[in-house]
């Protein structure tokens, strides 16, 4: 087994042999930068790297062939064009993402953004109608006019400016969508059959487990993305070269970061000298000063086993709960409604006592022709009857349930954050899971870590906290 301790070993035997013998180190150098080990190159590992850079030596270790994580931005070559599609993370809103919006501008990349309805359909294919439709005004006015898509618009309606209004008290996390809903002088149809299934979509889950969901952890992608003039749509934006270019950018910017993709980490041990010892599955042997956990909750509980006096961690991160997920990305629109007329960008179908989502790309995607980009459906498809037959790219993921219970241990796990030089980072360590979250879990690393940086007050004006 080699032993890769590049000059971290080094360091610290100059740093042992000059304390012993009460020496400076000559000429008055500067410092060696202590060594940040990080397993996971996803946005939260990439961006808690480019916040470290320049004051800490930062080894990034990814163990898929590229960097990116939940980022998956893949090359699609469909009718004669090449273009980029994000299967993973892919859309944003200034509102529930004001600190990634405000990375895009420091990045210079906010001139890739379009933006899109986030029109919704929510349909059972056993019912002869849609259960909501949404109207988008001067451009689909007709489900205004249908008398079957009433209560839905009232129902979706009342939620979302109810959730705003949540959201803007700074509500608790605690109250569950079905306490919730029933507050909301709701049918039980209105809340149970409707908002209840579209929040289960979020999540490729069940609809039962969607009632125990934390309520505004739930509805925040709505509540925080609610135009100021309700005669407008609900706009989100994608980066037309995929959200791996944001990752990409903040790589390029660093200059102490050393990143290795290929690089699973098969255990971790903590040096009797201090520090960690990271084991990768193909032989090596990497040593750090601290460790930051940047890959899923599930990973990094299961590599917490081999270091001791973590029982407080491992407590908090078992308690979260995860749920496996499927995707696929494909040109059949095999979820959509059997009528284009009531297809949307979001179309979620009740089914089995599940809801999943088929997001039609037809709006979504600026750069392949219009012809093309309509043939592009991204749906989740963990429970689904039927699989898709012209499937381009699949993908596995696994989702964070965000229950109280998951909210209050990762309160639990925020509170250990540090503690013998273990840090946890990513968006499963804030109530909802998005590449917003991911960016404010590095940045109160950093804090943590008393970095002194220029990017991390540039980017802290937009902390929603």
């Amino acid at each position: 087994m080699r032993d890769d301790r590049s000059t971290l070993g080094r360091r610290q035997l100059l740093r042992t042999l000059a304390g012993a013998a009460g020496i400076p180190l000559v000429g008055g150098a500067a410092q060696p930068l202590s060594t940040i080990g990080i397993i996971g190159a996803g946005m939260a590992g990439i961006s808690l790297a480019w916040l470290l850079d320049g004051q800490r030596d930062v080894l990034l270790l990814e163990s898929q062939p590229k960097i990116g994580g939940n980022v998956q931005s893949v090359a699609v070559n469909l009718d004669g064009q090449s273009f980029v599609v994000d299967v993973g993370a892919q859309y944003f809103n200034p509102g529930p993402y004001p600190t990634y919006s405000k990375l895009l501008s420091l990045l210079g990349l906010t001139a890739e953004e379009h933006s899109f309805t986030a029109s919704i359909t929510l349909f059972n294919p056993s019912e002869s109608t849609p259960r909501f439709v949404s109207p988008i005004l001067f451009q689909r006015l007709w489900p205004l006019l249908a008398p079957w898509n009433w209560a839905g618009i009232g129902a979706f309606a009342t939620a979302f400016v109810s959730a705003q209004q949540r959201e803007e008290e700074n509500a608790s996390w605690d109250l569950t969508m079905e306490a919730w809903l029933q507050t909301l002088n709701l049918t039980e149809q209105q809340w149970a059959g409707m908002i209840v299934p579209w929040a289960a979509s979020l999540y490729s889950a069940s609809i039962e487990e969607a009632m125990g969901y934390s309520a505004r952890a739930a509805m925040i992608f709505a509540a925080k993305a609610l135009p100021a003039n309700p005669l407008e749509p609900i706009l989100y934006y994608v980066l037309n070269k995929g959200m791996a270019e944001v990752l990409n950018a903040m790589l390029a910017q660093t200059t102490t970061v050393r990143a290795l993709t290929a690089t699973a980490v098969a255990a971790v041990e903590q040096n009797p000298q201090g520090g960690f010892a990271l084991r990768s599955t193909d032989g090596r042997t990497f040593h750090v000063d601290e460790l930051v956990f940047a890959c899923s909750g599930p990973a990094a509980l299961s590599l917490l086993a081999g270091i001791p006096e973590t029982g407080a961690q491992r407590a908090a991160l078992s308690a979260i709960e995860f749920r496996p997920s499927r995707l696929a990305l494909h040109t059949d629109p095999i979820y959509a409604p059997a009528d284009p007329i009531e297809w949307s960008f979001f179309n979620a179908e009740i089914e089995d006592g599940y809801c999943e989502a088929s997001m039609w790309l037809a709006n979504v995607l600026a750069i392949p022709q219009p012809q093309t980009a309509a043939k592009l459906w991204k749906s989740w498809i963990t429970h689904r009857r039927r699989q898709p037959n012209q499937v381009l790219y699949q993908a596995q993921f696994q989702h964070m349930v965000p229950t109280p219970a998951t909210i209050n241990a990762q309160t639990a796990l925020n509170g250990l954050q540090g503690n013998g030089g273990i840090w946890f980072a990513g968006g499963y360590t804030r109530p909802y899971d998005s590449q917003e979250t991911a960016l404010l879990s590095a940045m109160e690393i950093a804090q943590g870590m008393s970095v002194n940086s220029s990017r991390l007050p540039a980017l802290a004006g937009s902390m929603p906290f």
